[in-house]
């Protein structure tokens, strides 16, 4: 496989990431009512995972920007390392809902 088609498709896999910032302003709407129930705000893997959410735009965009100057560079491994930073922000949302799953029981107060 040529250069350039590896790099075009590790481009190509960044469209999903940048994509999702779609619905972030929604879940940044509905990550207020994670502190709905009493004593949620004391309860770091709510916080956590809220942090995330709220920080979710930083990865997803610094990964793309890095790709996509790796990708004018002609950097195949710089075009990787921006794809899984731009990854990154959905794997750490997912995480942190795990750890509220398998800490707390599934629910938002520990």
């Amino acid at each position: 496989m040529s250069d350039i088609l590896k790099k075009t498709l590790v481009v190509g896999a960044n469209i999903p990431p940048l994509l999702s910032l779609v619905s972030w302003p929604f879940m940044l709407l509905m990550s207020i009512f994670l502190f709905d129930a009493p004593g949620s705000t004391r309860s770091i893997p709510t916080l956590g995972l809220a942090t995330t959410i709220w920080a979710y735009p930083l990865p997803v965009i610094t990964g793309a920007i890095l790709t996509y100057k790796a990708f004018r560079a002609n950097d195949y491994g710089r075009c990787v390392q921006g794809t899984a930073l731009s990854y990154s922000g959905a794997l750490l949302v997912g995480i942190m809902y795990g750890v509220i799953v398998w800490v707390c029981g599934g629910q938002f107060v520990c």
